[in-house]
């Protein structure tokens, strides 16, 4: 549905909404002291963001993309976005060579001619694409052919989680990236619905590798920073707080039981047991993730393990049914790599081990919709307010990255919250309600009564 407004009052209500939406970010900021600048790091940036700073600048970042795709002339905006990849590969150039972890104990900045000498770069083309970076508020060039960190650039320190993920997005992503219409277009590929011969693979295909994980344990380099990667986006997403955070575990009774399934090391379940000690998790996944998974505890919060406050049990999920009678069972970026039939299946394994009263948690991205749908329902309580597209414009893109790159990658996808209550439909199972976070959201069903 196209809104009623006026173009100039569309404009305006946008404006508004820059200003209401960047106050809500500032009071959110003057709650722990001090306001940001993108010269210095601040208190809040190694830290989980509160959900309502999460949906200030999802506002914001939407209003202000729509309203600059309204008065720009279109070739200009198309122009732009048409070299949108440069800005990953530069930064691939600084990560791997290690540019803010050369800057981090000069605050002063060094001369560009140092920097290139110590990452063993041309000094002038390095300087070239430091500028490129510090245009784009990464680095700061604090006197001519000088450079220094910056709060993005901080985090770019080489060999961390969130490095890590920068490398792996504009590394093996772009590779599938770049051939996804040849892909498309592949008469064998292109039509093709299972994990293997997904873009990916479709852009090494000369080298012989079945699927993404294949290439990975063929490529040991790329396999570590594969590991480094996913925790860097899952620091990037905040999913283990805003879990433990959000959901009203509070209200569950003493000993009450928490299942997560396809959970790896249990990075995130973790998260649960240290904010609420009355819960006792059980973490399922493969024998040899487990395996890590031990060793993870063991380290990480032995005083769980040691209180026996968690379970190691091994599970195929798309063959063996889930440990039986949990209060919750957890399910996190697991069905966004299978189809919708092994996705059916997957749940139809949960939903025989549950009780009554059991509750499922499907945590991954939703997407939303770029019509207006009636809040009725839609279930949902998420949509942006008018004129901007319901689904946040570029406010809400991160899941469409999300599922392009899974497309990409897995022949994965992320789902809507139709097509997750479609799925948990067929597997006999009702839906409860939605946890908007922002970023990604919680599903959650219960037993259907007709199952």
């Amino acid at each position: 549905m196209s809104s009623p407004l006026t173009p100039k009052a569309q404009l305006e209500a946008l404006l508004a909404l820059v200003n209401s939406a960047a106050q809500e970010a500032i009071a959110v900021y003057e709650k722990s002291g001090d306001l940001p600048s993108t010269d210095t790091v601040h208190a809040l940036d190694t830290s989980v963001e509160s959900l309502d700073l999460r949906k200030a600048i999802r506002i914001l970042e939407g209003a202000c993309d729509q309203l600059c795709t309204t008065l720009a002339p279109p070739r200009h905006t198309l122009c732009n976005r048409s070299f949108f990849h440069y800005e990953p590969a530069c930064m691939n150039v600084v990560i791997k060579a290690n540019v803010a972890g050369i800057l981090a104990g000069h605050p002063e900045g060094l001369p560009i001619a140092d920097i290139a000498n110590q990452a063993g770069i041309l000094s002038e083309k390095l300087g070239r694409i430091m500028s490129f970076l510090a245009t784009k508020h990464c680095f700061r060039e604090v006197s001519q052919g000088v450079f220094a960190n910056n709060r993005l650039s901080s985090q770019l320190v080489s060999s961390t989680p969130v490095g890590d993920c920068c490398l792996l997005i504009g590394g093996i992503s772009m590779l599938g990236a770049n051939s996804l219409h040849a892909w498309l277009t592949d008469p064998e590929y292109g039509l093709s619905e299972g994990p293997a011969p997904a873009s990916f693979i479709y852009s090494i295909k000369d080298q012989g590798r079945t699927d993404l994980f294949d290439w990975l344990n063929h490529n040991p380099e790329w396999l570590t920073l594969f590991s480094g990667g996913m925790v860097g986006f899952t620091e990037i997403s905040g999913d283990a707080p805003m879990l433990a955070q959000t959901y009203p575990f509070a209200e569950l009774p003493e000993n009450s039981t928490f299942c997560d399934v396809g959970g790896n090391v249990g990075h995130v379940c973790m998260e649960v047991v240290k904010t609420h000690p009355k819960i006792h998790v059980t973490l399922q996944d493969q024998p040899s993730v487990l395996e890590q998974a031990k060793q993870h505890w063991a380290t990480e919060l032995p005083e769980a393990v040691i209180a026996n406050r968690v379970d190691f049990v091994p599970i195929n999920f798309l063959s063996e049914t889930a440990v039986k009678d949990q209060d919750i069972y957890y399910i996190r970026c697991v069905l966004h790599d299978w189809s919708n039939a092994d996705a059916v299946v997957i749940l139809k394994n949960v939903r025989g081990a549950m009780k009554p009263e059991s509750r499922v948690i499907i945590h991954e991205f939703t997407l939303g919709s770029t019509h207006r749908l009636d809040p009725l329902q839609s279930h949902s309580s998420d949509q942006a307010p008018a004129p901007l597209l319901p689904n946040y414009g570029a406010g809400g893109i991160l899941p469409y990255y999300q599922d392009i790159n899974m497309m990409n990658m897995a022949n994965g996808k992320e789902r809507s919250l139709d097509e997750f209550k479609a799925l948990g439909a067929a597997a006999g199972l009702e839906f409860v309600k939605v946890w908007d976070l922002a970023f990604t959201a919680m599903v959650e069903f219960g037993i259907a009564h007709n199952a």
